[in-house]
């Protein structure tokens, strides 16, 4: 069953060097919404991430995602990293929605 994610562009750094403003956030229908990884981790120090939700969009929607972009799935404001998979003419955008180690998620 397909439902809504919000994208939340976000710009960078302004020419100060300091955080820019997002850009407006927009809606797209999510073809599915996937759990993330259930992988155990181990050990410390290291700067790893767990995957929340993996959201698979219409291969129309190549370019509307970047990696940095922030993407809100059921109620959850979630960073995205962004990967196309293309296989014989289709394909979907495929977004790995994740919060950096350390920060609990419901």
């Amino acid at each position: 069953m397909s439902e809504l994610v919000t994208i939340i562009p976000r710009t960078g750094l302004n020419s100060s060097g300091d955080p820019a403003d997002d850009g407006t956030p927009f809606d797209l229908r999510a073809l599915e919404v996937a759990p993330g990884n259930t992988a155990a981790r181990f050990g410390v120090g290291a700067d790893l991430s767990d995957v929340n939700f993996t959201v698979f969009l219409p291969l129309r929607c190549e370019g509307q995602v970047l990696d940095g972009y922030g993407i809100k799935v059921r109620d959850l404001e979630l960073d995205a990293r962004v990967l196309v998979w293309k296989s014989g003419g289709r394909g979907a955008v495929v977004i790995l929605a994740h919060r950096a180690t350390g920060e609990e998620v419901a």
